[in-house]
């Protein structure tokens, strides 16, 4: 089941610098494995029965990477100094 772009970021929000790397990480492993499936059009793949599709699902990843990314950049801003 896929949620919102903004529901997935407010699940989010609390989570730690190290939290948020580790899921940053993951959406990427994710997201190459849905690029093969779909570059590769490989409708045989199992994925293709499944809905959303991995076409609907690397979208919504992709969108789940930015809001990552949002929150790791607020977060980097406003807890690391980086004028030392």
């Amino acid at each position: 089941m896929m949620i919102s772009a903004e529901g997935y970021k407010s699940m989010h929000e609390s989570d730690s610098i190290d939290e948020l790397i580790a899921e940053r990480k993951q959406l990427v492993g994710e997201l190459e494995q849905l690029e093969k499936i779909v570059r590769e059009n490989n409708k045989d793949d199992d994925s293709w029965n499944e809905s959303p599709g991995p076409d609907v699902r690397y979208q919504m990843t992709l969108t789940y990477l930015i809001q990552i990314c949002e929150l790791l950049w607020a977060r980097f801003s406003s807890e690391m100094e980086w004028d030392k």
